[in-house]
Order: structure tokens, then C-alpha cells, then sequence
């Protein structure tokens, strides 16, 4: 059982991850712009550092709740990089962005 887990959780965090390991050219967004991706990614690395601190509790006093925790956290870390990509493209300066 613990292995199957491990293979099903190895699978969905290299499909996430392999999502965002492309050439795709970056677009622009038309409803954000660089302060409300910034925004967002502070809020996400913010949760992220929490859940990371909560999985560290969890593993010693409830174990059973580490494994939602990780996916949250994996879901985060998507979303993070996400933005950041949203960031780049909208970035004010042209030494961040790389739309061209």
C-alpha cells in the first residue's frame, strides 16, 4: 500500500511539474499586471512556509494529516511557479522580462 502511495504521489508531482518545464513563449495577462502576480506569489510562499512549519508538527503529533499537507503544499508550489511565469511576462523592466 505505502508503495502504490509513493508511485501515485511521484506520478502527479512530475505532471505538475513537467507542466511548467516548457518553451512555451510567455503571454502577458490582460487582467493582472507585475504587482498583483508579485502580490500573489508573496502570499503563496507565505503559505507555503506555514504548511511547511505545520508538516513538521504533524509528523510528530498526527501523522495521518502530513500526506493532505504535502499536496497542499505540492498545489502551492504549482500556483507559485505559475505566477511567477505571469510575473516574468509582465515584468516592468526588460532585464526581467523575457517576452520577446
Amino acid at each position: 500500500m505505502k508503495n502504490s502511495y509513493n508511485e501515485l504521489y511521484s506520478s502527479n508531482v512530475q505532471k505538475r511539474v513537467s507542466f511548467f518545464q516548457t518553451d512555451e513563449r510567455l503571454v502577458a495577462n490582460d487582467r493582472m499586471n507585475f504587482v498583483d502576480f508579485q502580490t500573489d506569489m508573496v502570499r503563496l510562499a507565505k503559505r507555503i512556509a506555514t504548511t511547511g512549519t505545520d508538516m513538521v508538527t504533524k509528523a510528530s503529533t498526527n501523522v495521518a494529516e502530513v500526506g493532505s499537507l504535502s499536496n497542499a503544499l505540492t498545489k502551492d508550489y504549482v500556483h507559485l511557479a505559475h505566477e511567477s511565469r505571469g510575473a516574468t511576462a509582465t515584468a516592468p523592466t526588460p532585464d526581467v522580462n523575457v517576452m520577446d
